[in-house]
């Protein structure tokens, strides 16, 4: 297993069986890739409004898409918008990932740097999180890059 970083639109990536992102538990996708998720699959969003009401920080919520038949991990690293992302949360979430996309035979899965953009932490101390992970499932982690396709209403 592995972990791979790249730059550009994690959207884009080919081969991902899954896309895992972090959200908050109050049900809001309103700004950087949650909107894009939002936008892509709005009967996820409709789910996890629904499935928010109960959702705390470190909480999995999976979807799986019946047209691509891909997984779309929604990683409670937060409780509400904003800046208060934990690592607590990160760590939880994204373990509850791989023991989903183990049992399901999910081989790769495709990501932000969860929990560093809106959500507020650092990289240095999320990578580590990630990288233990991978030691389970591949994961590439995609850092959105200025040249990839403009994310709209994405905040810089």
């Amino acid at each position: 297993m592995s972990l791979t970083e790249i730059r550009g639109d994690l959207f884009a990536v080919p081969g991902l069986d899954a896309l895992a992102h972090g959200v908050n538990c109050r049900g809001v996708m309103g700004a950087g890739i949650a909107l894009q998720f939002k936008r892509r699959w709005p009967a996820m969003f409709r789910a996890y409004g629904v499935r928010s009401q109960y959702m705390r920080p470190g909480d999995l919520f999976d979807w799986h898409d019946p047209v691509t038949h891909r997984w779309i991990y929604n990683l409670a690293t937060q409780a509400s918008p904003g800046p208060c992302a934990t690592l607590d949360a990160v760590r939880l979430s994204v373990g509850r990932m791989v023991e989903h996309a183990v049992t399901r035979h999910v081989r790769r899965i495709g990501m932000p740097r969860v929990g560093c953009g809106i959500g507020g932490l650092s990289w240095e101390d999320v990578q580590p999180i990630v990288a233990q992970a991978a030691q389970r499932v591949d994961i590439v982690v995609v850092e959105w890059a200025k040249s990839a396709a403009p994310m709209k209403g994405a905040t810089s």
